[in-house]
């Protein structure tokens, strides 16, 4: 079967990390966040900031979306699923929407 191809040879999969990375760009300007690009083309980028107090860091872990909140010594990591949340086509409003509820509830923020 192989891997899909677009039309000009390359692989339909670096659609996809092309369209991904883009919007966690949009995600990471969004947050005034750090948007750490990819080592390589095939790669997701991370996006890394701060919340209420708490750090954290978004990526994709087997074509899903993740976050993961630090506050202090507590660790938490999320997984979204639904819409706006699934690659390529993530919603960075509500993306950033789920990360300061969460760092909210994490650290105690009113």
């Amino acid at each position: 079967m192989g891997v899909p191809r677009l039309r000009d040879g390359e692989p339909g999969w670096l659609r996809l990390q092309g369209r991904t990375n883009a919007r966690l760009h949009i995600l990471a300007q969004d947050l005034d966040a750090e948007f750490i690009a990819p080592s390589n083309r095939s790669e997701f980028a991370l996006v890394q900031g701060r919340r209420y107090g708490c750090s954290f860091e978004v990526r994709i872990v087997h074509r899903r979306l993740e976050f993961e909140l630090r506050h202090y010594t507590a660790i938490e990591t999320r997984r979204l699923d639904g819409e706006g949340f699934t690659p390529p086509d993530i919603d960075p409003g509500r993306v950033r929407a789920a990360i300061e509820t969460a760092a909210a509830d994490l650290s105690g923020h009113e």
